[in-house]
């Protein structure tokens, strides 16, 4: 069964070697070249501090499948508040299901 787990400065690699399946599987592999070094000091600098978001791996095991990188902003109709920004997210198309789906997305809510 799959668990959940929020990714500190240690995970940085290993989401970024994941997201290279997202980058992979998108049209941005068509027009960009996929930066490992960017993903991991993303992931890191988030770790770093938490008011600029996270980053929540899906683990199947000690194996990891999944993970979502949130952000945050302003509201454009009012700047007092904050709205979550997802800034990627992936699953491994083998540990693709709802239960998997839920875990990843309803945690943020």
């Amino acid at each position: 069964m799959a668990h959940l787990k929020l990714a500190t400065k240690d995970d940085s690699e290993a989401v970024s070697i994941l997201f290279k399946e997202l980058h992979n599987a998108s049209v941005y592999k068509q027009i960009m070249d996929y930066r490992p070094g960017d993903v991991s000091a993303l992931v890191s600098r988030i770790a770093d501090d938490p008011a600029r978001g996270c980053t929540i791996m899906l683990l199947e095991g000690r194996r990891l499948v999944g993970a979502i990188i949130c952000s945050s902003m302003r509201q454009v109709f009012n700047q007092a508040e904050k709205t979550a920004v997802e800034l990627g997210f992936w699953i491994t198309p083998e540990f693709r299901n709802k239960a998997n789906l839920k875990k990843l997305l309803y945690c943020l809510s």
